[in-house]
């Protein structure tokens, strides 16, 4: 994935120790959502490309030594309905 525009981060002041990031793609965004009381980590890929969402989740294991995570993938082709897949 392209970088377009780089990372930013916002502290949540509403969520003690919540911090937003954002990333900007040539093919969309990523954004990622931590909660540290909450021991939260949520990532959300947005891409008109294809890629591997192992790769997601390997960097989630191996970056913040993720235990328990809902992997949900939701393809939105234009031409076809919505297909959710639960992993």
């Amino acid at each position: 994935m392209e970088v377009l525009i780089e990372p930013r981060l916002a502290y949540l002041d509403w969520i003690e120790g919540g911090r937003t990031w954002i990333v900007w793609i040539v093919t969309s965004h990523i954004s990622f959502h931590y909660r540290i009381e909450k021991k939260y980590v949520q990532l959300d890929i947005y891409s008109c490309k294809e890629f591997n969402s192992n790769d997601a989740i390997d960097f989630l294991n191996e970056f913040w030594w993720v235990n328990n995570y809902k992997w949900l993938r939701v393809n939105r082709n234009t031409d076809q309905d919505f297909v959710v897949m639960k992993v």
